[in-house]
């Protein structure tokens, strides 16, 4: 876009926008001299400036130069035979034209003020989905809308003609790489803003002026007020967080970053590159690689021999998580965990490179591992103390982008443990009491057992003794009480017990039918008396035991 601005008084201290395929008029301001723009007439006692001065016209854009970003539109200065002439970049040109071949020009009218004109490209980056992707023309939408604006759209991110990149996302590969270089990432309504920007603002008057031609810097929409949607950021942060920073470029500076993912390494590369630090693929072989090797491979990196691989001899070298897929899966969690425990440092997820690069400083993704409370079993049964917090392996807690390990990741053999811390076991059995005390059961007498069943009837049966919590209720409500039970404990007790009472009255009520007339009653079976034998048997045995007394007395 060509934007032209003065380094005094005139266009009233404004930059202005020149629109393809329009003619300027430049010079005193009259009535009806159709001068588009008013420059002042009088520079100390002389006129310097005329009536018409020159003319600067802006071609047309040619089609599909949207696309090339080092593609410009021709401009051409035209000196109306004024009478103090133009001067193009030192060079006199009254009456004449001359063809800019520079993207900056100083323009002289007389002896007045010098002019700027100033090419300054705007290229947006858009970041498509894959499936965008795979139409024949993904930019044809928006470059209908900003080719002729002079303004270029193309799919790479290009460090040094990229100014803004378009996403629909805040944290994207070529957002990264727009924030490190200290570009504005918008949102695709960012497009609309400019198309606005540059409609005239009377459209049946083919003078009218558009915003951007009448004050640039006023008019340019700010792309703040467009930052894309947040996606799922485990951080919130405010929109001036993303703005344009040129602190960011050396955020990686001294790093090393160890991709196992291709598609990761790809897509990251870049941004790692363009803040100073160095990307590097290891290949792995599902199923196959070992940590040990991925060790190895981080301490060459690192510039260092040994064999421990430990923190202090990997430098400022870091893995990134790469996940394999199908059945590979866990084995790839768990071969990163192990690369963690074996180098006492954490294995950062792809999503934390927004938060270091946002706040220029990648110390976040290069930390040891927080020590643990203890073994996996001891995590399991004892409590951190409360100024500790326990975290796993893949802790990703801290300034920078974290986002919470799986569960799978988070079941990580310990076998290597910073510290570890037994709890003391206190018994609980010290001071339990249920308020039972001993003494009060009462001594078993046998004189007791045996006055007791002197004061029972002697003629009660076996079927008439009293159970020890039940005294004298009779036996059919004994029987009662226990089906009472049964029923409680068994579902279908009361529906058997029902069932079987409905079959004895249907048998007794067809013996009634049947044998009315000769029904006979059953014998009751003798009922032998306990108590009275139990006395009997005592009695004997009181009479055999006297009787050896007598026959053996007892010597003093």
């Amino acid at each position: 876009m060509w934007i032209l601005e003065s380094t005094g008084d005139f266009l009233g201290g404004k930059r202005v926008w020149l629109r393809p395929g329009r003619k300027y008029l430049l010079g005193r301001p009259a009535e009806n001299s159709g001068v588009h723009r008013a420059i002042p007439s009088k520079v100390g006692n002389g006129t310097t400036v005329s009536r018409k001065h020159l003319t600067i016209e802006v071609s047309s854009v040619t089609p599909r130069d949207g696309t090339h970003v080092r593609a410009r539109t021709k401009v051409t200065i035209t000196d109306l035979n004024s009478k103090k002439g133009t001067t193009v970049d030192g060079e006199q040109i009254r009456g004449q034209e001359r063809v800019l071949s520079e993207d900056e020009t100083k323009i002289q009218l007389g002896r007045s003020a010098s002019l700027l004109l100033k090419w300054e490209p705007v290229v947006l980056s858009f970041s498509f989905s894959s499936k965008e992707l795979r139409s024949d023309d993904p930019l044809a939408k928006v470059r209908s809308k900003l080719e002729d604006l002079d303004i270029k759209t193309i799919i790479p991110y290009l460090v040094d003609q990229t100014t803004h990149v378009v996403q629909n996302k805040r944290n994207t590969a070529k957002g990264l790489q727009a924030l490190i270089n200290g570009k504005p990432i918008v949102s695709n309504s960012y497009i609309d803003a400019l198309v606005y920007a540059t409609t005239p603002t009377e459209f049946e008057n083919d003078e009218a002026m558009s915003p951007l031609e009448t004050d640039f810097d006023d008019a340019w929409p700010n792309p703040s007020e467009y930052l894309p949607q947040a996606g799922k950021e485990p951080v919130d942060r405010p929109a001036a967080a993303f703005g344009p920073d040129t602190a960011r470029v050396h955020v990686f500076d001294g790093y090393t970053f160890v991709f196992g993912d291709p598609a990761q390494f790809e897509n990251l590369q870049a941004a790692i590159n363009n803040g100073q630090g160095k990307a590097l693929l290891y290949q792995v072989e599902d199923g196959v690689t070992t940590a040990d090797e991925i060790v190895r491979f981080m301490r060459d990196a690192g510039g260092q021999k040994g064999t421990r691989g430990r923190q202090e001899e990997l430098g400022k070298v870091v893995l990134v998580r790469f996940r394999s897929k199908g059945e590979h899966e866990q084995w790839s969690i768990e071969i990163s965990n192990q690369v963690a425990l074996m180098t006492d440092r954490r294995v950062i997820e792809q999503s934390e490179f927004l938060g270091a690069i946002l706040g220029s400083d990648a110390s976040p993704l290069c930390r040891s591992l927080p020590s643990e409370e203890g073994s996996s079993q001891t995590l399991a049964a004892a409590t951190p103390e409360p100024s500790q917090e326990r975290v796993n392996v893949e802790d990703n807690s801290g300034p920078s982008e974290s986002q919470p390990a799986p569960i799978q990741e988070q079941q990580v053999s310990t076998s290597k443990t910073k510290t570890t811390r037994v709890r003391k076991f206190v018994s609980k059995m010290k001071t339990f009491d249920d308020g039972f005390d001993m003494d009060s059961i009462p001594i078993y007498s046998a004189e007791e057992e045996a006055s007791n069943d002197t004061q029972q009837p002697a003629t009660q049966s076996v079927d008439d003794a009293p159970l020890p919590s039940q005294n004298t209720q009779p036996l059919d409500e004994l029987e009662d009480a226990d089906d009472d039970i049964v029923q409680s404990l068994l579902p279908g007790a009361k529906a058997m017990k029902r069932r079987r009472e409905e079959i004895d009255q249907g048998r007794k009520g067809s013996r009634t039918t049947h044998t009315e007339a000769t029904v006979v009653p059953k014998a009751k079976r003798a009922k032998l008396n306990i108590m009275e034998a139990a006395r009997k048997h005592r009695e004997e045995e009181e009479q055999q035991r006297k009787a050896e007394d007598e026959a053996f007395p007892l010597r003093m």
